[in-house]
């Protein structure tokens, strides 16, 4: 079943977004994503990820409730 998994999600991007069939567009994407991660010597990258998920970590106590929060719904799955 792991193998299912890793399968569908390497190729459910291109199977489900018809755009990635074309050169353009897809050569556009890659470029878009390279500037994203590696332009500015990644600055882009670390202030999304500081907007996005540095706010959600604002104290001790709210941590301890996404974990607690995390493990629950993980017991719940199992």
């Amino acid at each position: 079943s792991a193998g299912l998994v890793t399968a569908s999600w390497l190729f459910a991007p291109y199977i489900f977004n018809p755009y990635n069939f074309l050169w353009v567009p897809f050569f556009e994407d890659m470029r878009t994503l390279r500037k994203f991660f590696f332009a500015n010597g990644g600055r882009s990258w670390d202030n999304w990820y500081e907007v996005a998920v540095g706010k959600s970590c604002r104290s001790v106590w709210q941590m301890m409730i996404d974990i607690s929060f995390f493990v629950t719904v993980l017991f719940m799955a199992a």
